[in-house]
This record gives structure tokens, C-alpha cells and sequence, in this order.
């Protein structure tokens, strides 16, 4: 997928208690998703590169 949004996160994650980091897909390979809940976790920042998200 080259675009991810707010829908088809919290349908994987089964409800809106998560937040998602996306790396685009480019070329012949996949993209990168990592979700997490909102609610076990802190987010404090997201950093995206070539072939990780972090």
C-alpha cells in the first residue's frame, strides 16, 4: 500500500485505541505498519528511514 489511514488501522486493530507509524511501499517491496495501544504504550516521537520504522 502507498497510503495508510485512521479506518483501516483501527479495523485491524479491532477499535481506535492504537496508534500506527507507516512506511510507504516502494518499488517491489511491501510497506512497514507497526500499531500499538494507545493505552499500554507512550509515544514520545516516531522516525521513519529507508526500510524501518521506529
Amino acid at each position: 500500500m502507498e497510503t495508510m489511514s485512521d479506518s483501516v488501522c483501527f479495523g485491524l486493530w479491532g477499535s481506535e485505541d492504537c496508534q500506527w507509524a507507516y512506511l510507504p511501499s516502494s518499488g517491489n517491496s511491501d510497506g512497514i505498519l507497526s500499531i500499538w495501544s494507545k493505552s499500554s504504550a507512550y509515544l514520545k516521537f516516531t522516525f521513519v528511514g529507508e526500510s524501518f520504522v521506529g
